[in-house]
């Protein structure tokens, strides 16, 4: 799960979040503010030149979000937010 941590130091002296937990974070917040619906590709390389990085830290926030079950990563199509529903 994506921690809630200021990216410096936490309440217990540890250094924060990494960079893609960051960059997983922003993605999460584009998608709650509805700037990302689902259905919609992201693309690394859009993600990275917003946040001025490189693909690799953008690709492994991807991976924590495929973990979370916020996006769906398809072979060779890429990575799409995936549909929220209510049980």
């Amino acid at each position: 799960m994506i921690r809630d941590t200021f990216p410096y130091i936490d309440s217990e002296g540890r250094f924060g979040e990494s960079l893609p937990e960051q960059i997983a974070k922003h993605i999460l917040k584009k998608i709650m503010k509805g700037d990302l619906v689902p259905g919609d590709k992201i693309v690394e390389e859009y993600i990275a030149s917003e946040l001025n990085t490189s693909r690799a830290p953008v690709r492994e926030a991807l991976y924590l979000l495929q973990v979370d079950q916020i996006v769906e990563r398809i072979p060779r199509k890429g990575t799409i937010v995936k549909s929220f529903t209510n049980y």
